[in-house]
């Protein structure tokens, strides 16, 4: 909004009509050189707070990734025989490799679409999912493995079609997104056509859902499928689920604890909802 109060689209062109942009997402950058590219020392500023912005959040995530994969090999002939140095060197490697595989991607970025997108619809892919295996866990007494991973699956999956589904349809010049337009440019007034506005060809009624509802959805199916997946689980194979180990988050008259459960375990979970009954033993004396 800044950018248009200051010069408009027209701020876009540069000598001759040319447009100096592409995109919409380059016209805050643009707006920066236009602004302050007077003084030196600011356009590199700005760049320099963003880079490091991402930089911050690229290096935790590479730097995890290595510690992660490092983590899995516990327990492996070839991580036991590793020196603490020669460990450090392989962690630093895979972060190295993680790296290199990242920098790699950024050739493939362009043809994904807007940064933000890009960056909801890949977070989306196992953050709803995960998010509803939780709400699964602590609301669903009746919820088990079975349930949590067909649960988890239908919701990347969903994600995983919408997404690739809706790449594949802006590629082929359908109507996927319906933004609204950034340029006033040009605009007719009060006048009336006769001519009839030709209608751009629109993609598969879902491939038009928003980026920004890809987590809501995947949530939605994992609970769902989970809920569903969890009933046939125990009824086939006539499981009944234990009521002690539900969270005490949310609690129902219907998901009191087995006592009998806890007084047998009570050294592990250290609660005891009820005293034994006192044993009484034959006097001596009779």
């Amino acid at each position: 909004m800044v950018k248009f109060l200051h010069r408009g689209w027209a701020g876009a062109t540069g000598g001759g009509g040319k447009k100096m942009i592409a995109k919409p997402d380059q016209l805050f950058p643009l707006y920066v050189i236009q602004v302050l590219g007077d003084y030196k020392g600011f356009p590199g500023l700005f760049i320099a707070g963003i880079f490091s912005a991402g930089l911050s959040t690229v290096s935790t995530g590479l730097n995890s990734l290595a510690a992660i994969w490092f983590s899995e090999l516990d327990g492996t002939k070839f991580k036991t025989s590793l020196s603490d140095k020669n460990a450090g060197l392989l962690v630093k490697l895979l972060s190295f490799l993680f790296g290199i595989l990242s920098f790699a991607l950024v050739f493939v970025v362009p043809y994904m679409g807007g940064l933000v997108s890009v960056a909801i619809s890949l977070s989306s892919f196992f953050s709803g999912s995960l998010f509803g295996i939780f709400l699964l866990g602590m609301f669903v007494p009746a919820s088990n493995t079975a349930g949590a991973t067909a649960g988890l699956l239908a919701g990347v999956f969903l994600v995983g079609w919408l997404e690739v589904g809706a790449n594949i349809a802006a590629s082929q010049g359908l109507q996927v997104l319906n933004p609204l337009p950034t340029s006033i440019a040009g605009c007719s007034g009060n006048t009336t056509s006769i001519l009839p506005t030709p209608r751009s060809q629109e993609a598969f009624v879902l491939y038009r859902i928003s980026f920004l509802w890809y987590s809501l959805l995947s949530t939605l199916v994992t609970v769902i499928v989970g809920i569903l997946v969890s009933f046939i689980a125990n009824w086939w194979m006539d499981l009944k689920p234990n009521k002690s180990s539900v969270p005490s988050l949310i609690t129902l008259p219907s998901m009191e604890p087995d006592k009998k459960k806890v007084l047998e375990t009570k050294s592990e979970n250290g609660l005891v909802l009820c005293s034994p009954p006192a044993s009484t033993s034959p006097s001596n004396n009779e």
